[in-house]
């Protein structure tokens, strides 16, 4: 899962619908039950999730929530990158990959897709972690 870890920083220098790099920070939730935890309603171009920040000790994990998780995941690395230079945040350490992947946007399925799936005769659907790049890929191969 893309994340960064970040120094501790001040929320309250944050403004809601604040933008960078055509990432849009619409606004940011505060937890009731840990004081420590935020979430932050996020868009890019049609894509909308949220970011989760994670204050512990003297430094800040900065992810995806992970139940609204978009595909393809670069909108979650770029969103990450992108709140991190609003921000001026200093990394103390990081997985993102700020390269696009090159998977047509064709083999991304929306669930309108699968609202009609009788006109196929047979259909397998794979449930597993992740957004299922590596099946479809696969799939291409065949």
């Amino acid at each position: 899962m893309p994340h960064i870890y970040v120094e501790d920083f001040d929320l309250d220098n944050f403004q809601n619908g604040s933008k960078f790099d055509e990432v849009e920070f619409v606004y940011l939730g505060q937890s009731l039950k840990s004081k420590k935890n935020f979430i932050i309603y996020t868009k890019y171009h049609e894509k909308s999730f949220f970011l989760e920040l994670k204050k512990r000790e003297n430094r800040v994990l900065i992810k995806s929530e992970k139940s609204n998780r978009p595909s393809p995941s670069y909108l979650v690395h770029k969103a990450i990158n992108a709140f991190a230079r609003l921000m001026n945040l200093t990394v103390l350490s990081s997985n993102l990959n700020l390269q696009e992947k090159s998977l047509k946007e064709s083999y991304l399925k929306s669930i309108d897709f699968f609202q009609n799936l009788d006109k196929f005769q047979k259909v397998e659907i794979e449930i597993g972690f992740g957004s299922g790049r590596h099946i479809l890929h696969r799939a291409t191969k065949y």
